[in-house]
């Protein structure tokens, strides 16, 4: 039988009156029951000084409990690189390999992939990273934003390149990642009939794009098809910035990083320095973090359970980060919020 997972797992002890109850619905794997005991508010203390609020969390947003095969281990990190860089095969994979991490790499066809290949990859070289043991991901055929208007040709453009992955060997993509990170609601059912089982956004709509700013994935609260991005790697980074990003893996939440080029040529606003990426990945090896693929998720996460509404807990962070932003200006002076007029007249 499967073992039945909290988000906050490895962090949460049941105790009080709901104890013998919900504990054995988690030791049978009944998952409703469990949702049954967390709704009607069963007590939960939580050990090792767990600050991140889960369990309240989960019964405000609708989350729910997580099956899994394994533990979730503590410092739980995935790799993830976009749009066929040709560095991602000269330059990431011997990192990556000397480090023993694993990795998705989600592949298109879009911008100049058919005829530059300085900047891009050749399905040989794409095939020769799942050899590697690397996880091939769909980014779509042209790098077609998901958006509204999109929506119709979303289908096709995953299907070919599943189509491209059968012919060369590689095993049809189960990870998707948002071309741009734009998301859309009606995208999930898509995806879900496609057979992708988990989908990477980016950090926006909590944090703005431009920093490549972004938060923690966290099982049973973030829709499994749309997990955020904790950082997304930008030229300005420094490892300060990486090593915040990495810090959100803790209490059962998951640091999901995204990359571009190392180097990126044709999209210098997401480029990453080899020899600061080569830091990055140091980091992780000093840090003993778990570096996995996206698809290794399901390893210590279930993507057949969703939380009730998918988007709850992207709106809930978003009105906390936005408090939070508002906290941390400046006050202004007392002349500053004098009305216009009276600044003229002391100014005149």
């Amino acid at each position: 039988m499967k073992h039945l997972l909290l988000t906050t797992i490895a962090a949460v002890l049941l105790v009080g009156c709901g104890k013998s109850n919900i504990w054995e619905a988690a030791q049978q794997g009944n998952i409703e029951a469990v949702k049954q005991h967390l709704g009607a508010g069963a007590d939960m203390i939580i050990k090792d000084d767990d600050k991140s609020g889960t369990v309240e969390r989960l019964r405000k947003h609708g989350g729910i409990s997580v099956v899994a095969k394994e533990p979730m281990p503590e410092k739980l990190v995935v790799l993830t690189f976009d749009d066929s860089v040709a560095s991602h095969y000269s330059v990431v994979r011997p990192i990556l390999k000397r480090h023993e991490f694993g990795a998705t790499f989600f592949v298109t066809e879009g911008f100049t992939f058919t005829s530059n290949k300085k900047d891009y990859m050749t399905w040989e070289q794409i095939r020769a990273l799942h050899a590697d043991g690397f996880e091939i991901g769909n980014h779509t055929r042209s790098h077609m934003g998901v958006t509204r208007d999109t929506l119709g040709r979303l289908p096709e453009e995953i299907n070919y390149i599943a189509r491209q992955c059968e012919a060369y060997g590689i095993p049809k993509p189960v990870s998707f990642a948002y071309p741009g990170n734009g998301i859309h609601p009606k995208a999930l059912k898509i995806l879900k009939s496609l057979g992708i089982r988990f989908a990477r956004r980016g950090g926006s709509p909590e944090f703005p794009y431009e920093n490549g700013q972004g938060v923690a994935y966290e099982p049973g609260l973030d829709h499994p098809l749309l997990i955020p991005s904790a950082g997304d790697a930008r030229p300005d980074w420094t490892l300060a910035d990486f090593k915040r990003a990495v810090a959100q893996a803790r209490w059962g939440r998951i640091a999901v990083l995204q990359f571009h080029g190392v180097p990126d040529n044709d999209h210098p606003w997401v480029h990453t320095p080899p020899k600061l990426f080569t830091q990055y990945m140091k980091h992780l090896q000093e840090e003993k973090c778990t570096v996995i693929a996206l698809r290794d998720l399901s390893r210590y996460v279930n993507h057949k359970n969703l939380p009730a509404e998918p988007f709850a807990i992207i709106e809930s962070r978003k009105a906390k980060l936005g408090k939070n932003r508002l906290r941390l200006r400046t006050p202004r002076s007392k002349a500053s919020r004098r009305p216009p007029s009276q600044k003229r007249r002391q100014d005149g």
